[in-house]
């Protein structure tokens, strides 16, 4: 790992491992190279055509409750907590964009638990929208989770 994929920590690749991937400081740079550390699988994404990152923007005074629960700014609550990158998008559109000067926004990034809720967010809309049923079984609309823990669920259920 060359020393500016990790402009301010000092640790090697040889101090990652299974125990402190997850932990800043080792984070900021396991989190983009996830491969290296656990089986993962690339989801390709659209590639989004401009370069440059947004800033804050009219963001930037946003004040929200910190760590300590005191006020601070939204950037001071990004850094405090070891946040990679963060969008806001207004009407499908990124209306503010900010990644921290460790995450390379043209790289793959791990994304967690995060995909529940995103599963979670488009099922409703479809649901709200009538193309899908709340109560439909998941083996309807994805076959090969028969004989799967999935087997039996419903979407309501994910």
């Amino acid at each position: 790992m060359p020393d500016t994929a990790r402009p301010s920590h000092t640790f090697t690749r040889g101090n990652v491992s299974l125990e402190n991937w997850r932990l800043a400081p080792y984070s900021s740079w396991a989190f983009q190279n996830v491969q290296e550390i656990v089986p993962s699988v690339f989801i390709q994404g659209n590639a989004r055509k401009e370069t440059s990152q947004l800033d804050l923007a009219q963001l930037v005074d946003l004040t929200v409750d910190g760590i300590e629960e005191a006020p601070v700014s939204l950037p001071e609550f990004l850094e405090q907590t070891h946040t990679d990158a963060f969008v806001v998008m207004k009407q499908g559109a990124v209306v503010a964009e900010w990644h921290a000067k460790s995450c390379d926004p043209h790289k793959p990034h791990i994304i967690f638990s995060i995909s529940k809720s995103i599963l979670g967010l488009l099922t409703g809309i479809l649901v709200d929208k009538g193309s899908l049923g709340a109560d439909d079984p998941v083996v309807q609309h994805i076959p090969e989770m028969a004989g799967s823990a999935y087997g039996d669920a419903t979407l309501r259920n994910l």
